[in-house]
């Protein structure tokens, strides 16, 4: 049974004055309520006389009911950031995994691809560099630990792009290719 329903005795109007006085809030009082009411217009308040809402309040135990629901608020807010919070552990662990598999994956593949055409030696970069999959595995790796709440600092590695990146291909492009990748991923993951 919530705290703010009506109880023996209570009658209709005390009730509605004491969800009024819930809903006022963290800084509520029962001057407060009587000023609200006595300042309404259209719908007649239960009371506008605070020495009625002072009655109501100690003979129906406002106070003690007030903070009975306010617990239960706080347990209920508890309960959703507990469970958002799950949630989102397992989205994080869903995309570092993810991320994972694609860098396994891109490790299997040249940076490069030759070709010959007419005698001549056609060197064809790929779409992504050296540098790719350290990055990919770095943020997996961030995601899994903030996933099972382990600690995140890790050794970042430092590569030098100039000396990796294929003819052609600026460290601007190679950036542009990740942040399009992590927004793919991050689509898939929601999507599932």
């Amino acid at each position: 049974m919530t705290p703010l329903a009506r109880i023996d005795g209570e009658s209709l109007k005390a009730n509605i004055a004491l969800n009024d006085y819930a809903l006022l809030g963290a800084g509520r009082s029962l001057r407060l309520l009587a000023e609200k009411y006595q300042q309404a217009k259209g719908e007649k308040p239960p009371t506008i006389h605070l020495s009625t809402l002072e009655q109501w309040s100690a003979a129906f135990m406002w106070q003690a009911r007030i903070a009975e629901y306010e617990k239960q608020n706080q347990i209920a807010l508890l309960q959703k950031r507990q469970q958002r919070q799950l949630e989102w552990e397992e989205k994080s662990w869903t995309m570092a995994t993810h991320l994972f598999n694609i860098a396994q994956q891109m490790s299997n593949f040249p940076l490069v691809q030759t070709k010959t055409k007419d005698g001549k030696t056609i060197i064809i970069p790929m779409h992504w560099t050296a540098d790719t999959i350290p990055r990919m595995v770095q943020t997996a790796d961030k995601l899994a630990r903030l996933a099972t709440h382990t600690e995140t600092d890790i050794q970042q590695i430092n590569l030098n792009l100039d000396e990796i990146l294929p003819e052609g291909v600026s460290p601007e492009q190679f950036d542009s290719l990740i942040d399009g990748l992590a927004a793919q991923l991050l689509q898939q993951v929601q999507n599932d």
